[in-house]
Parts: C-alpha cells; structure tokens; sequence
C-alpha cells in the first residue's frame, strides 16, 4: 500500500452495496439530458470502455518489461498510477495535482452566497450532485463529509480512501461541523469514482444527467518524457479532440481540471526536469487541459479582500498557457496555496495542501452553486448550458494578472482582459450570482443583466438594442461548445482547433465598433488586446470611458455572427449583458395615456397616445430571446393612433418598445 493511501475501507460496498445520496430529482436529471443524443452517448462510452481496456493490457505488459511501476508516489508526495499508452506507445500515468491565510470561500467570494451571506440567500449547493474522478474513492466516513452524500459510481467501493481526492472533496463539499474547512457547496452531493477508465465513466453519468465533475489530476509529464519533448505542450491532440466529443454531445455537462504544478520543473529521484523554459513557463497546458470547452484553473495565492488586480498573486507552481492556437488557458484562477480540508488520517482530521489541484475545486463549487440558484430564478429553464456557465464565469471574473505593452519589456498590473497566466482572472461567486439574479425576467428595460441561450443558424446576425444608464460599463460574453477539431501535430502548430467561428462586438450609438479581447499570437510577447478573435469559444466585449471608467448613456447594440460556414448548420451559444439601464421599467408611463390593444390579439396591435408625446416614435418589436423583429420610424409621423400588424408573427409573448427623444416605454404584448 503506497503512503499515499490508508487503510480505510468501504466495507458496505465491498458487498457490492452504494449510497444513495439525496440530490436532483429524477425529473430534474432527465430536464437535463433531454437534447442529448443517448445513443450516441452509449455508442462513445462502450469505444472508450474498450479503448481503456485494451490499451491497459498493453501498458502492463509493457511496464513489466521495462520494470516500471504500475503506481507509487513521488519525492514530494504526489500519487501517480498507470492508466493507459499513449498514441506513439509511451506508458501513460496520471499523477494529483499538489505539490494559511485567507480561505478558499473569501477568495472565491463564496460567503456571500452562503446561508447569512450579503445577497441574503441560503445557496449552499442543497440537492446538487457533484462529480469527482481522482486517485480513489472519497473518505465519507469523516465528519465534514458523510456517507448519506456520498455515491460510489465506480468499482473503488472496495478500495482505500485517496487521500488526494478525500481532500478535494472537502474543498468542494465539506460542511461547518470543523472549523476551517467548510466547502464551497457544503451541502451538495458527491459521485466519487477513481480515474481508470475516466472518459467511459464521465459519459455514463453525463448521460445520467451529471452536471459537472471536478478532474485534479493529469498526465505524468516526466514519464511522457515531455522534459525533452516540449512540443506536445499546448498541443491539440487526440486527448483534447476526445473530451471535445463527449463534452459537445452533452453540452449541459462541464469538466474542470486543474492546470498542473510543474511551472518551476519536477523533481523526480534527486533529478530536476525542466519544461519550456525558453519560454518563460509559457506552454504548459497539455492533454485534457487544452480541450476548448473544457475549464482549466490555475492556483493564486489566497485573496482577504480583492479591490484591484494586484492582489491576485501567483503561485510559484501554477502551470500556463496558452495553448499553440493561443486560446487563452487557463481559464480561471483560484485559491490553490495553503488549503486546509480533509485529511484521511482521522474522522476529524484535517490537513494543508497546496497545488491546482486545490484550486480546481473552488471553481467546481462555485459553479455547483451558480447551477442552483439560476435553476431557483428560472424554474421553468432548468439547469445552465456549460456555455452559459463559461460565459458568466469569464464577464463575472475579478481581474488578475500582469501586462506587457506591446513592442515594450516594461510589465505593469493589468488594466484589462485576459491573460495567458490567471485566464480570465480570480473566480468571482458574489458578481456571477447578482448577475443571475439581475437577469430574472431580462426581456423588460429596468435589469442590469440578461442570460441569453440561443442557437446561430448559417448567414443569421443577431442582434438586440442596449439603453445604459451612464452609471456602469457595459460587457458582453458569449460562449459555445464547440464541435470536436482535428487534431495537430508538430511543435507550436498555431492553426486554430476552432470549428465554429462566432463573433461578437458592441456597436456604440455613434456606430463604432468595440471588439473582444484576444491574446496577441507573439510567444515573445504575449498580453490580450481588443481585437477579431478566431480562436476562442468564448467572447467579452466591454465598453467605457478611458477617464469615466464607465459606458455614457445610450443606445448601444449587441452583435452577434460568425465567420465562415458553421458546421451542422448552426451553433447553439449563450449570450449574457451586463450593464443596462435601470432606470426605465416595462410598467413606467413615458407617453402619455398610452393605449395598445386589443392585448391580447391576433393579428392587428393598435397603439395609441397623445400626439405631443408620441409624435415621431420609432416602433420596435422584440420576442423574449431579446431579438428585434419589427422596427418602424414612420407609424406616428403624422396621427396619434397607429396599428402594427403582426399576424405573420408566432404564437407567444413580445416586447413593444416605444422611443422618442430619448424616452422608452415597453408594453408586453401577447400574440394568440
């Protein structure tokens, strides 16, 4: 038995017994995995069920030949096992992803959703389910985890409790009964499973209807021999194509892994291995880590209380992008330094980790959390898309990071965007869930924020019309899991793994065009800029004033199209705005002894107001994804009583916006 693992067993699954954890209905699951395609599902799983199986005997055989161990733990306490071989036939290990002070829930802003917490909520991941693959099953007998929340999904029932996963867990699930370790969802719901055999797995309970799981493991970098083979860092290859496939089939299913600890090299039998370092620890990502719709978080130092970027600080371990399309991962950061959650030495043990494997699963929670209460603002929805997740992941984020100007080696705090180090910068629970709660019933004029999920078809321009207060910036993101690509080969292969190219862009009310942040493809200088970005599946437009620091008031539109021909016809995509006007509601009388009816109708709308008010409107139909459908300038040029015909129109509820020097009104109109 290896340090690593104590002699802990699950003697009620040894009998071949599971617990059933209380989490979402069977109703809920099916909601979720109502547009997959479970035959395809079922097909992908039974492949790599007999992949893993087959390429397992292999790397057996092979190790025994060479000597190798099938698993062992490394100098600096890291456990690692032999899972597979990979495409040019090297044996194939996963190794955890660990190599006080603020917590985990303070740098994730997790309190303040939290029973208690400042938004007034109690969204502490009640009825959720979260999916965990690491180096064994999840310790439940301890305290701040127990079995009445644990699942066993897999064969590991029988094994010893990892001590690597049984600490993760505790960052994502632990609850108040010891101090200092509560979780991020600290009363969700865990399917534990080892990482054999993962992707077969990850599919099966995808389409059981598992939202998201949390993977702080990866690949063996020094017995890939990637110390003297750095071109497969960044790569896109067949790993990453792979999760692409499971991952745009079930597109309501997100994964989180953890960036990997090997910035600084690895320290193998009193042997150092460096990785890159012509680069300046740029190029790290490797593996499942460089999937495009996947999430991939990077470890920071443990954050009190955030007010500007440089109180996001690097770990000395954390690995970096991007990958060699120059995609911006990681994706997120997060409290990865000084840990403190469950140790497996006792039922009240605890004990400090450090790594982005700590990181991975403060994001893992606030996601679970998000999940939650957008399923508790709109009931009738279900549960997000990952685009949507991803895309309030990236507006909602606290920047983080450095900045190199351009032509310059001068580095400053960042003022803005992305980088190749934080991502989209420090995880943000309070802003993500006030952006969730602004969106409730977003079709009407007086929220600050819309949640949008949409489908582009070929040729299609969407569009929807802004009015902002002068109070705030306005941002946009969209995001889309994109089809799985075609793998690359050679080193630092710059062609785009993308497949379904969108754009988005903010059009200011003088008709200028603000562009989303893409990082410069330089290896030798490379920071984010506003500019066409063709590599990413997410997007974020943000418009302000240099010295304001804030959008001037006005009517502003969001643009979405794409490049190309997208593949399958269309692109479903998410789409969330923050920023607009409060001062207007659907409800407020701007016009004077306003009329629309009848209301109810179907076919003629007549609208009427008296003339001095309503003398020169410009008429504007929306349905309720926000996109315009009628607009007319000329219906009160010359009366006060004018009728828009809408009986071409589909069966459901509009918005009728009204506009006239500078005053808005909106009246919610049902066509039968």
């Amino acid at each position: 038995m290896n340090k690593n693992k104590t002699k802990i067993f699950f003697t009620a699954l040894a009998l071949g017994l599971t617990f059933n954890a209380n989490a979402q209905t069977d109703e809920e699951r099916k909601k979720i995995v109502k547009d997959y395609d479970q035959e395809w599902l079922e097909n992908f799983a039974k492949e790599q069920s007999e992949k893993y199986h087959r390429d397992m005997k292999i790397a057996v055989q092979k190790a025994k030949e060479l000597g190798k161990p099938l698993e062992g733990v490394t100098e600096d306490g890291r456990y690692y096992s032999l899972v597979g071989i990979t495409e040019d036939e090297n044996l194939k290990y996963y190794i955890t992803n660990n190599n006080t002070t603020p917590s985990s829930i303070q740098t994730a802003r997790v309190q303040h959703l939290h029973n208690g917490g400042s938004l007034g909520l109690n969204i502490e991941g009640q009825d959720m389910n979260i999916g965990i693959w690491d180096d064994g099953p999840v310790f439940y007998q301890h305290t701040s985890i127990g079995s009445n929340r644990v699942s066993i999904k897999d064969n590991s029932g029988s094994s010893a409790a990892g001590e690597h996963a049984s600490h993760v867990a505790g960052t994502m699930v632990a609850n108040n009964n010891i101090p200092g370790i509560k979780g991020m969802a600290p009363q969700a719901n865990l399917w534990s499973n080892n990482w054999t055999n993962d992707t077969y797995e990850m599919t099966t309970q995808a389409a059981e209807g598992l939202l998201i799981s949390n993977h702080s493991y990866g690949a063996d970098y020094v017995a890939l021999g990637l110390s003297s083979n750095p071109a497969e860092f960044g790569q896109y290859n067949v790993d990453a194509r792979t999760l692409d496939l499971l991952l745009f089939n079930a597109d309501r299913y997100s994964v989180v892994i953890a960036a990997g600890n090997s910035r600084n090299g690895d320290y193998r039998g009193g042997q150092i291995y460096y990785f890159n370092t012509a680069k300046g620890g740029a190029d790290l990502i490797h593996g499942d880590a460089v999937s495009k719709n996947a999430f991939v978080v990077a470890a920071i130092n443990g954050i009190e209380n955030y007010t500007s970027a440089s109180d996001a600080t690097m770990s000395h371990f954390s690995q970096w992008g991007p990958t060699d399309d120059f995609r911006i991962k990681p994706d997120i950061s997060a409290k990865g330094v000084g840990v403190r959650s469950v140790s497996i030495s006792g039922t009240n043990a605890t004990e400090s980790k450090q790594g982005t494997s700590m990181a991975a699963p403060s994001v893992t929670g606030v996601f679970t959390l998000w999940h939650q209460y957008y399923r508790q603002q709109f009931p009738t929805r279900g549960y997000m898309r990952s685009a949507t997740v991803k895309a309030l992941m990236a507006i909602s984020a606290d920047e983080a990071g450095r900045y190199q100007s351009a032509n310059t080696t001068t580095w400053t705090t960042s003022p803005d965007g992305p980088d190749h180090r934080f991502g989209w910068g420090v995880i943000n629970a309070k802003k993500g869930a006030e952006i969730i709660r602004n969106a409730k019933n977003s079709t009407a004029v007086g929220h600050k924020s819309r949640i949008l999920e949409l489908e582009l078809t070929n040729g299609q321009t969407y569009e929807i019309q802004i009015q902002t207060p002068g109070s705030m910036p306005l941002k946009a993101a969209i995001a889309w899991t994109d089809p799985a690509g075609t793998t690359k080969s050679g080193s630092d292969n710059s062609s785009p793994a993308l497949v379904n190219d969108l754009d988005l862009r903010i059009i200011r009310p003088g008709g200028q065009e603000v562009l989303p942040w893409a990082l410069n493809k330089d290896w030798n200088n490379i920071y984010a800029s506003r500019t066409d970005n063709n590599v990413d599946p997410v997007e974020v437009v943000e418009y302000k004033g240099a010295a304001s620091g804030v959008a001037s008031p006005g009517l502003y539109t969001i643009r979405v199209t794409h490049k190309g021909t997208l593949m399958g016809g269309s692109q479903k995509y998410s789409l969330i705005i923050s920023g607009e006007d409060t001062n207007v509601s659907v409800e407020e009388k701007v016009f004077d002894n306003l009329t629309v009816y009848p209301n109810p109708t179907t076919d003629l709308l007549n609208i009427k107001a008296d003339f001095a008010s309503i003398a020169n409107a410009t008429v504007e139909l929306y349905d309720i994804t926000g996109k315009k459908i009628i607009t007319d300038a000329g219906l009160f040029n010359n009366t006060d009583n004018a009728t828009l015909d809408i009986s071409h129109l589909q069966t459901g509820m509009y918005i009728l916006r009204l506009k006239n020097d500078g005053k808005v009104q909106e009246v919610k109109v049902i066509k039968k």
